[in-house]
């Protein structure tokens, strides 16, 4: 859905502007149309690195922005312009919005927006807040799920949630503990899964497992 890309640089002493645009085709209940999405990320040269500050300016093509959204985020602007795109976070048909808000070595969390179809603007609502709280968060838009997974090495985790009435409801959740090693080679541990049964999250394995130290069971 990429439209455009147009990184600026001030000078050295004055803030560092980065923007890039998207067009996105919507459809709201009244009406259809192209909604360009700019992504303008400022940051200050002293703290190019480490912090910005982001607007995404929003309404139709060549016309005065009829939406804008602000935040700060704990990284680059370059970081936050490579990580944005739109996803159908909500799985309704409408293409949604997010970028990467702050990230570690082994880690990512997203700043995310909602298109409201009803107003035909982009929102800040319960499930964008919620996807916003999530670690290394993946959209399966075939199974219209969301999952998150902790790497490790120690205590590896994936958890899968699907959207139920506009909030996030956890389906699957896998934990390996890995906490005693039997050696250099292999990786010895209890893999526990729960599955949601009935409105209830239910075990449906408890085993013992040995792995290949490095090796993630809650990945497969």
């Amino acid at each position: 859905m990429l439209f455009a890309a147009s990184p600026v640089t001030t000078a050295d002493a004055e803030p560092v502007i980065r923007a890039r645009t998207f067009a996105i085709a919507t459809t709201t209940k009244t009406s259809k149309g192209i909604l360009e999405l700019e992504l303008v990320a400022t940051s200050d040269p002293k703290k190019s690195d480490v912090a910005s500050h982001v607007e995404l300016q929003i309404g139709p093509p060549s016309k005065p922005q009829q939406q804008v959204l602000k935040t700060d985020v704990d990284i680059s602007g370059d970081l936050v312009l490579g990580s944005a795109e739109t996803v159908d976070l909500n799985f309704d048909g409408h293409l949604d919005f997010w970028f990467v808000r702050e990230l570690g070595a082994k880690w990512v969390r997203y700043e995310a927006f909602t298109f409201d179809a009803a107003s035909g603007r982009f929102v800040k609502d319960g499930l964008a807040r919620e996807i916003s709280k999530l670690t290394n968060p993946t959209v399966d838009p075939a199974a219209h799920t969301i999952s998150t997974q902790s790497f490790g090495p120690s205590m590896p985790s994936k958890v899968v949630y699907k959207v139920d009435r506009g909030r996030l409801v956890i389906v699957e959740q896998c934990e390996f503990d890995n906490s005693k090693i039997s050696n250099d080679a292999v990786n010895e541990g209890t893999l526990l899964i729960k599955k949601l049964v009935k409105g209830a999250l239910k075990t449906t394995v408890k085993k013992t497992v040995r792995v290949g130290v490095g090796e993630n069971p809650c990945s497969e």
